[in-house]
């Protein structure tokens, strides 16, 4: 689950998660589930902190012990944050590219 990008023009593509893995705003019933019950329709949530645009952060509070339950924080970079879903298999170990840590 991925909030609409205003700071970034790089996408989920450049670290190789597919469009079809993705649920974004255009998902519509998915998205709206996802914001509803995240455990039961990802296993992943990238959520962008203090960012007032930001629809994930605006609905979902990923310091809530409710959520904390059911997923697990496993990176953070600047202001991004991504969760998984605790119980599920981590994706394949390998580094990202240079120019998306900077």
């Amino acid at each position: 689950m991925t909030p609409q990008r205003h700071y970034d023009t790089r996408s989920e593509s450049d670290v190789g998660i597919q469009l079809k893995d993705t649920v974004y705003e255009g998902s519509r019933k998915v998205w709206a589930e996802a914001l509803n019950d995240p455990a039961k329709t990802v296993d992943w949530v990238i959520a962008t902190r203090d960012a007032p645009g930001d629809p994930i952060a605006k609905v979902l509070d990923v310091k809530n012990p409710a959520f904390l339950a059911h997923f697990t924080l496993v990176e953070q970079a600047l202001k991004i944050r991504l969760y998984h879903l605790k119980g599920r298999p981590p994706l394949p170990n390998r580094p990202l590219p240079a120019e998306l840590l900077t």
